[in-house]
């Protein structure tokens, strides 16, 4: 239709630069132009054509809302993403009736998306960032939206996170917590939908049904296999399997371990899609499936290794903050495939106009991400999501994260690391090219980005909110593997208020330091300004000194002196019953191992390398890995060595020397 307009812009797009990473074999796509080369002008043209956008229609809208919530369940495991198993035939129908998205998480952790997820705003501004934060008063939510607009709402969650503590039971009618139904810890969805059918009759539209499920959390323990046979016996003696001995959630594990867990993991995807497939069942029986809207999509992803370890909430890859987004409303929203990049951000404020909920003026404007509706409901009309920042905080690991075009720039505390990577040539983000000539530009370009996208969403952040947890919520969150959500560790925030962008030399600042904190020589349980980075265990009350895990790194200041070269100094107790080895390297490529008895030790090394950043970053590997419980001891950790001093100073003035 209109051929002469795809051929006019066509060849006007044609002339437009590259606005991606850059750089060679990169194919960045040009701004505002479409997979079928039309640019935004012509798109125009062709909507208002075709009756699709028309100025002064009123859209078609859906009157009722299901959204359900699939925790940490990957893109990749469904199957109009590429996977091969046939896994979600619920989950892909609806796609192919409807549309589907690449669902992008602010974060790898549930709390902060579904929070993002209910009130259409990043985590720095809703404040829901670590396990001791609620939603603000002054954050209007999802369900109260829809409560004024008139909807019956009704909601069941099945993780802890996302409970009335934390308030996320404001503005539903009821909030469902499976937990206190006598449900168990770990419900699997074929029993939620149980309880919401007891409850269905209460819905009257206009209808808004939230429901999470859990299944492909931690732990991992399917009825069935993946493919629907009996468990083999290999994976009946793993099940349930959680982070622990079995499955560390750092490593080390074998690929054969790794397998069987993606195997059990796959084998609770298939019984939450077919859990989700009973679920419309019954809506449609009772008719609550006319003129209804149904999205389906996660939280988060789940690591098998990618990048070092399993689970999630500890980094800030694909793997973890790609999630499925689908949705279908016949009459509403086409037939068309996948429309492209979508962000949590921006599904409130789609659903709002999918719904044809105007939200009030203010509040519209006050959304993190714009509106898609006229992409789902027009086909050819691709999202323009723009930069995408992305935060975790946790216990310990922490990170940031900015992508623009086909570059994304990550920041992580554990392990201390800057990466980029061009996500047009590499999306399992395995190839690092912050120090390759084109990297290095999009890597200051991003990083410059990324400082004033984090201060700018601050600067209208609610104010913050912190609560805790009851016992039996509690309970709730340690059988999911979270500890608890009242523990000291996890009340404190990684970053700065201010950030300063990021320094590409490997031993360079990420932009939220306090380096006028950083000290040239400390004890281990002082840290005066964050210097104990990845791989330290929190302190024991008593104890003057701190366990490292296996691998660890600390960033020392430097001396107030120019001379070379420096020395570098550790001191601590081995408290393992026999020998072991510890590595001790710069960034600048200098390395020294020694072995260590058991009792006291003082390592020292010469630094004879020009320290490239504001501090020298200085890694400790100790091997093998030290777990008391083998040696009959009540401490279940992973330990490395227990340091209790550290210092840098010039050679020619070296510390005194230690008096064990």
């Amino acid at each position: 239709m209109f051929p002469f307009l795809s051929s006019l812009f066509t060849s006007f797009s044609s002339a437009l630069p590259l606005n991606g990473c850059g750089g060679p074999g990169l194919t960045a796509k040009r701004p505002g132009v479409n997979d079928l080369g039309l640019s935004l002008g012509a798109l125009a043209l062709l909507l208002v054509a075709t009756g699709c956008g028309s100025e002064g229609a009123t859209p078609p809208a859906a009157r009722n809302l299901v959204l359900v919530v699939i925790d940490t369940l990957r893109q990749d495991r469904v199957g109009v993403y590429g996977y091969p198993r046939p896994l979600t035939p619920t989950l892909d129908r609806l796609a192919r009736e409807g549309a589907f998205a690449d669902g992008l998480a602010p974060s790898s952790w549930t709390r902060p998306s579904v929070a993002t997820l209910f009130s259409g705003l990043h985590p720095l501004r809703h404040q829901v960032a670590i396990k001791t934060d609620r939603f603000p008063d002054s954050v209007s939510t999802l369900p109260e939206r829809l409560r004024v607009a008139g909807f019956s709402t009704l909601g069941i969650s099945t993780n802890g996170h996302v409970a009335a503590a934390w308030g996320f039971d404001r503005g539903f009618d009821e909030l469902l917590a499976t937990w206190r139904l006598g449900l168990g810890r770990d419900t699997p969805a074929a029993a939620v939908n149980g309880a919401v059918a007891d409850r269905l009759g209460r819905l009257r539209p206009p209808f808004f049904l939230y429901v999470h499920y859990l299944d492909p959390h931690q732990p991992y323990a399917p009825p069935a296999g993946w493919d629907g046979a009996p468990l083999p016996a290999n994976l009946r003696a793993l099940s349930p399997l959680s982070e622990g001995p079995e499955l560390p959630r750092g490593g080390p594990f074998t690929a054969a371990r790794l397998r069987e867990a993606a195997d059990l993991y796959d084998g609770e995807v298939r019984a939450v899609d077919a859990a989700l497939g009973d679920l419309l069942l019954r809506l449609a029986e009772r008719g609550l499936d006319r003129d209804t809207l149904t999205v389906v999509l996660s939280d988060h992803g789940e690591e098998f290794g990618e990048h070092g370890g399993v689970g999630h909430g500890r980094t800030l890859h694909d793997e973890v903050v790609r999630v499925p987004l689908v949705f279908r409303a016949p009459g509403v929203v086409p037939e068309q495939g996948k429309i492209g990049l979508f962000p949590l951000e921006s599904v409130l404020p789609t659903l709002l106009d999918l719904l044809g909920v105007a939200p009030e003026e203010a509040a519209e404007r006050d959304f993190d991400g714009p509106s898609f509706a006229d992409a789902l409901r027009c086909r050819g009309v691709e999202p323009e999501p723009g930069p995408r920042l992305l935060q975790l905080e946790g216990n310990p690991e922490a990170g940031l994260a900015l992508g623009d075009g086909g570059c994304k720039l990550l920041l992580h505390t554990t392990p201390y690391r800057k990466q980029l990577f061009h996500l047009e040539t590499d999306r399992a983000e395995r190839l690092e090219r912050s120090a390759d000539e084109e990297g290095r530009k999009s890597f200051g370009r991003l990083a410059s980005q990324l400082a004033e996208r984090y201060e700018s969403l601050l600067r209208s952040a609610h104010p913050r909110r912190s609560t805790t947890a009851d016992e039996e919520l509690s309970q709730q969150l340690a059988a999911l593997g979270y500890g608890g959500a009242n523990q000291s560790q996890f009340t404190q925030r990684a970053f700065r208020r201010r950030l300063l962008p990021a320094d590409p030399r490997p031993g360079g600042p990420r932009g939220w330091e306090d380096l006028a904190g950083f000290r040239s020589c400390s004890g281990t349980n002082e840290d005066p300004a964050g210097q104990l980075l990845e791989g330290w265990w929190g302190l024991s009350p008593g104890e003057s000194g701190q366990w490292t895990m296996p691998t660890a790194s600390l960033a020392i200041a430097l001396p107030k002196t120019d001379d070379l070269p420096l020395r570098l100094e550790l001191e601590g107790v081995s408290w393992r019953p026999r020998r072991c080895r510890m590595t001790v390297s710069t960034a600048d490529g200098e390395e020294r191992a020694v072995d260590v008895d058991p009792g006291p030790f003082h390592f020292s090394m010469s630094v004879t390398k020009r320290v490239t950043g504001p501090f020298a970053l200085v890694r400790i590997v100790t091997e093998p890995s030290f777990q008391p419980q083998a040696e009959g001891l009540p401490d279940t950790r992973v330990l490395g060595i227990f340091v209790t001093r550290y210092c840098l100073t010039a050679e020619a003035h070296p510390p005194a020397p230690p008096a064990f």
